[in-house]
């Protein structure tokens, strides 16, 4: 698996990287903030949409954060570990239709959990673009 890294933003899923008094930035990236700039294949889009959430618990109409076509982010405490493969199933409350999703989490922390969409289809793609701009309308 490829993961871009950014020098001076380390990595798109997280904030500017603080340079030392040296001005060289530590090289661990530091905790993810919304406000700041990112470098996205895919733009995050805040939608009032829940998802059911299969993996080592079940949890069901966990409220998004946000949702691109690349993934989505929980808020709260994560309940699965960074590496996780999971099962996700999109609510779209605005077209009644439901999508299921492999995903795997690539950031848990006590604020939220990302989890990027894994080995989606084409099929996928346009049903979640599709209910995307559904939902959007509304």
């Amino acid at each position: 698996m490829y993961c871009a890294t950014f020098p001076e933003t380390g990595g798109p899923d997280t904030e500017p990287l603080i340079p030392n008094k040296g001005g060289q930035t530590s090289g661990r990236p530091t905790r993810y903030d919304g406000a700041v700039s990112e470098a996205r294949l895919h733009p995050r889009l805040r939608l009032k949409l829940n998802a059911d959430v299969i993996g080592e618990e079940v949890l069901l109409a966990c409220p998004l954060v946000d949702v691109s076509l690349g993934g989505c982010r929980f808020e709260g405490p994560a309940w699965e570990v960074e590496g996780a493969q999971i099962e996700i199933v999109l609510d779209f409350p605005s077209s009644t239709a439901s999508l299921p999703i492999d995903g795997v989490v690539v950031r848990a922390s006590e604020t939220d959990m990302g989890v990027r969409f894994q080995a989606i289809t084409d099929e996928q793609k346009w049903a979640l673009r599709k209910h995307i701009r559904g939902a959007q309308a509304r």
